[in-house]
């Protein structure tokens, strides 16, 4: 079981969730300086900005390979794997965008809501 981060629709997903189905819940934490947050038509995506990006507001969460799997598959294929620095230092696996994908396709820059949930609250 490893290890992984959710900044966006898991991390505001009713309790028993099926895509979360057999993962554990380990912490709430932030990242480290040098993200950004962004909607593209209501999905989430984090990408790396270490010139201007700040701190989001994310999950950790122990997820077993099936669940892993089942979480990919939900994703849009340009969504790429990478490892996401927290404040404490450690880095923890995720899926992020790059960031010509977010821009071709008008993404929305939600960072300053420093939380996916901050940011559909503001948006009820």
């Amino acid at each position: 079981m490893d290890r992984k981060l959710f900044y966006g629709t898991l991390t505001v997903a009713p309790p028993g969730e099926a895509l979360l189905e057999g993962a554990n819940f380990v912490e709430q934490t932030r990242t480290a300086q040098g993200y950004r947050l962004f909607s593209l038509g209501g999905f989430p995506v984090l990408v790396e900005d270490h010139e201007s990006g700040s701190a989001i507001d994310v999950q950790v969460w122990e997820v077993p390979d099936d669940c892993w799997k089942r979480v990919l598959e939900q994703e849009p294929p340009e969504m790429v794997p990478g490892s996401v620095a927290l404040e404490d230092g450690r880095r923890v696996g995720t899926m992020l965008g790059p960031r010509e994908w977010v821009e071709a396709r008008g993404g929305l820059d939600v960072s300053a809501h420093g939380s996916w949930s901050a940011y559909l609250a503001a948006e009820n």
